[in-house]
This record gives structure tokens, sequence and C-alpha cells, in this order.
């Protein structure tokens, strides 16, 4: 007799359509170059514009995107999607592993959360990438 709420098979069925669903993402954007942008403020913390579950990226209520234009969000989350593309290679979740590890590494060295959060690695690469599309004129030292 088939169980048919077995655990295991639905654990299946759920990530086949995750999968197919990311997949789906990632061909979206290297197509046309643009991510797929979701309105959820109820799910971005309220301290920051945008937030990047690749290949998506979630974008918070407008008062809270500051000097930034959509533009400028959008280039530094795609440059967030492209890193986690490159992460993929070492295991589906290693860009999210990675990041956090840096952050947690960088507030024990700061001991601030604004300085260990502008220091990760991934993230000093996105905002370098913005800055010089965006204001070539600004003195940035990354």
């Amino acid at each position: 007799m088939v169980d048919f709420l077995d655990s295991n098979k639905w654990f299946g069925v759920i990530l086949g359509i995750v999968s197919m669903v990311v997949g789906l993402g990632y061909g979206y954007f290297f197509i046309s170059g643009e991510p797929i942008t979701i309105k959820a403020d109820f799910l971005v913390p309220d301290s920051t514009s945008a937030m990047t579950i690749a290949p998506f990226v979630l974008l918070n209520d407008q008062s809270q995107w500051g000097d930034y234009s959509i533009d400028e969000i959008l280039c530094h989350e795609k440059v967030h999607i492209i890193q986690n593309w490159s992460c993929l290679a070492l295991g589906g979740a290693s860009f999210y592993g990675i990041y956090g590890l840096n952050y947690v590494v960088n507030l024990g060295i700061y001991d601030d959360p604004d300085l260990a959060y502008y220091n990760i690695f991934f993230e000093r690469q996105a905002y370098k990438y913005q800055y010089e599309h965006f204001k070539p004129d600004l003195e940035v030292n990354f």
C-alpha cells in the first residue's frame, strides 16, 4: 500500500519544484540580463533596500531606498546573483555560508555591525561595481 502522505516523497516533489523555479529564474537572468524582482517589504529588513535570494531580488518599500535609484540597487543585486552562481560549484548554499561566515569574522574584527557588513567580501565587490557604474567621480577605496 502506498502512503500518499509519505514525507520523503513530498520532500522530493517540493525540492524538484524549487529546483525548476530557481533554474528558470537563472535562465531568465542570463538571457535577459535582468533579475526577477519581487516587492517583498515584509521579508526584507527595514534597514535594507533590497535582498537577493538568487536568482530573485526582493525589494523593500521605496522609502527604504535612501539615496539609491532602482538602477543602482539592481546593479548591486545583479552582482550578488552572479556571485551566487559562481559559488554553486562549491555547493548550493555556499554563497550564503561564506557570506555569513565572513560577516561573523568581520563582526569579531570590527565590533560594529555596519563595518562588518560593508567589509564582507561579496559586498565590497558589489559596491565597487555599483560605484564604478553610477558614481565614477566618487573616490571609493575598496
